[in-house]
């Protein structure tokens, strides 16, 4: 369904309101540095909030320090972008303070929000209408698929932070054909020693029984590396002018793919995303900015990581005594199952599934397509092999959300990530519960509705509907 002609006059007048904006007077070089400080103070807040949080115990405040972080990544990323497209290195203007820096990241939230639901519309995940007389934009979500929507999502929003894909990518793997992943890791876990020692500021709990401290974040200069393979993935992480040109800026959707800022001839970045990409955080970005800088060189080897994953399963299955027919072919019609196993009288069907780590709604739903096909695939595949058969979905990380769920649930074909392959292969029946918790569906608590939610971009409202299209 395309997005209404009347939603394309609203993002043009918002468009060019934020073309137009005073701030972009200002000279280029200057704005970068300040968004980046503004960015690193609002992560040292998080800091702070999340530490006092763990400390006391306080859910709540860990909860709105993790979506503070969001927040701060999705409006620096978006005033980065608009920086280099609209400022200039000769700008004379005034520049923003604090409470016009802050106006703007919140903009830039909030633009932000306005690009997924457009893609969504696009393909039909969302309903749009616009009243141009009262300027509301009404965006219809469709409703509750699961009867629990909003138990997967707000356990998304506790878990995803601190979750990684499991890795399948070896060193020796050509990713792009600049660097390897050997490369990718190596430099920026060299980023991320240097961000480690650039921190000489802390955040200080003195509470009797709970004194603790946390490094706070600040803004590094990187220079130039002389290992050239190093060099190519730096320049591949560095925010420049050239990046964002053309369709460039809409393919850039994760300020941890590209943290780093070129502000006149220096690489400047906040030292806390480099210590992400460089830790906990290196394996899903490096599989989401290979595709984005060499789409035709990462196809050649992305296919390698599925076959990892079935030599990881096997031996766990056989120690539990399952045989197991790795690429076992169905005959009249043709179709491949990546695991087949058998144990007594049980059978058990696996579709293995490597996925990029979703960092946006349209991302989300890329990868719930590949999940659905691989529910449809075993769920038809389980009717054609041997009574009292299984079947589940094996992702790298990825575990769905409401819309995989419900065909899921209505399939009987459950998704679960790599690490959950021992208590398959131990009990496949009991394991289906157990994946549907760790989704996020919890049989103790009643599941509450979508509340409506809104928000306002310059004189337009957005109302944010969980229903059908009336």
């Amino acid at each position: 369904m395309p997005v209404p002609e009347a939603m394309r006059e609203v993002e043009h007048v918002i468009d060019s309101k934020i073309a137009s904006l005073d701030v972009w007077g200002a000279q280029r070089e200057a704005l970068l540095l300040m968004t980046l400080n503004h960015y690193k103070d609002g992560m040292s807040e998080v800091f702070m909030r999340l530490m006092h949080g763990r400390l006391f115990g306080n859910e709540q405040s860990i909860r709105i320090g993790l979506l503070q972080e969001h927040s701060l990544h999705s409006g620096v990323l978006q005033v980065l972008k608009w920086i280099m497209e609209f400022a200039h290195s000769e700008g004379h203007g005034s520049k923003p303070n604090v409470d016009e820096l802050e106006e703007l990241f919140e903009l830039g939230k909030q633009y932000e929000m306005i690009i997924d639901l457009l893609k969504m519309a696009k393909h039909d995940r969302v309903a749009i209408r616009v009243d141009r007389d009262r300027h509301i934009v009404s965006v219809y979500e469709g409703g509750d698929l699961t009867g629990a929507d909003n138990q997967l999502i707000e356990h998304q929003v506790d878990t995803l932070p601190y979750y990684s894909h499991t890795s399948f990518v070896e060193n020796d793997d050509k990713l792009t054909s600049q660097w390897s992943a050997g490369d990718y890791r190596e430099c920026v876990a060299r980023l991320g020693r240097m961000a480690e020692l650039m921190e000489t500021s802390q955040g200080i709990s003195t509470f009797p029984g709970l004194e603790a401290t946390v490094n706070l974040p600040t803004v590094i200069e990187i220079p130039d590396f002389s290992h050239k393979p190093h060099q190519l993935v730096l320049e591949d992480l560095t925010f420049t002018p050239d990046k964002i040109a053309g369709q460039g800026k809409w393919r850039i959707t994760s300020w941890l793919d590209m943290p780093i800022v070129m502000i006149g001839a220096v690489r400047v970045a906040a030292s806390n995303a480099l210590k992400t990409i460089g830790g906990h955080g290196c394996d899903d970005h490096m599989l989401r900015v290979a595709p984005r800088i060499d789409p035709e060189q990462y196809s050649r080897v992305s296919g390698l990581r599925e076959d990892r994953m079935i030599t990881h399963c096997m031996p766990i299955l056989e120690k539990n005594g399952w045989n197991v027919m790795p690429h076992h072919m169905l005959r009249n019609p043709s179709a491949e199952l990546d695991l087949y196993a058998s144990r007594r009288d049980e059978n058990l069907v696996l579709q293995l599934k490597s996925t990029l780590r979703p960092e946006t709604p349209w991302e989300v739903q890329k990868r719930n397509h590949d999940i659905l096909d691989g529910i449809e695939h075993t769920a038809t595949a389980l009717g054609r092999v041997p009574q009292k058969s299984t079947g589940f979905v094996i992702t790298d990380g990825y575990r769905g959300d409401y819309v995989t769920w419900a065909k899921s649930i209505s399939r009987d074909v459950m998704v679960g990530t790599i690490r959950d392959i021992e208590e398959i292969s131990e009990s496949p029946d009991i394991s289906k519960e157990v994946l549907k918790l760790r989704a996020g569906f919890n049989p103790r608590e009643q599941p509450v509705a979508f509340s409506d939610r809104e928000f306002q971009l310059f004189d337009w409202t957005f109302h944010l509907l969980d229903r059908p299209e009336p």
